[in-house]
């Protein structure tokens, strides 16, 4: 599993994660940037990096389907 939140997101404050010490659960890979908000992960990049959180979960549906 994967779970991405902005270090900055306004409404799920980043230190309850690390509290829950979410990032030391193997089962679990913890993205966390600095910035993003709260769903607003959009790089200064365009194509597919443009929209950042959705092609991580591009790349999570891929991952998985390969190793099916």
């Amino acid at each position: 599993m994967t779970l991405i939140t902005a270090q900055d997101d306004p409404f799920v404050p980043y230190g309850s994660l690390l509290t829950a010490k979410i990032n030391q659960n193997p089962a679990i890979q913890f993205v966390a940037p600095q910035h993003g908000g709260h769903c607003g992960f959009i790089s200064k990049h365009s194509g597919s990096e443009r929209f950042w959180a959705e092609q991580r979960i591009v790349e999570f549906c891929e991952s998985h389907r390969q190793s099916q």
